[in-house]
């Protein structure tokens, strides 16, 4: 598996905010570039994993992380991964080592590469 971190059924998914960008209707042209557009709050749901995603160029792909989030009526987006915010903090009974392993020792069953 290439760079595929996933919580399996020991862990819990964790909350998560996922936000969309959009012009700021309140930009001016007198006003810096930066505040042009704003992230504003889309859905929730649950963070399954992170993967990569990639698009197709003339000189070849381009490739860009990506989150897997299932919404509340069980549907699943591919989000960009700079685009999501998790509400919950990180399980504190795990350590980050213990989460490394786990990863590790698990079959491709369990997580497939999307």
């Amino acid at each position: 598996m290439d760079y595929l971190f996933c919580y399996y059924k020991e862990y819990n998914m964790r909350q998560c905010e996922v936000y969309k960008i959009q012009k700021n209707p309140n930009w001016s042209s007198d006003q810096p570039l930066k505040n042009k557009y704003e992230r504003v709050l889309d859905f929730t749901g649950l963070f399954h994993c992170f993967s990569t995603n990639y698009d197709e160029f003339n000189d070849g792909p381009a490739m860009y992380p990506v989150a897997i989030v299932e919404l509340s009526d069980g549907t699943i987006e591919i989000v960009n991964a700079g685009l999501i915010r998790f509400i919950d903090p990180m399980p504190a009974d795990k350590t980050e080592d213990e989460i490394k392993t786990a990863v590790s020792e698990t079959n491709d069953e369990e997580c497939e590469e999307v």
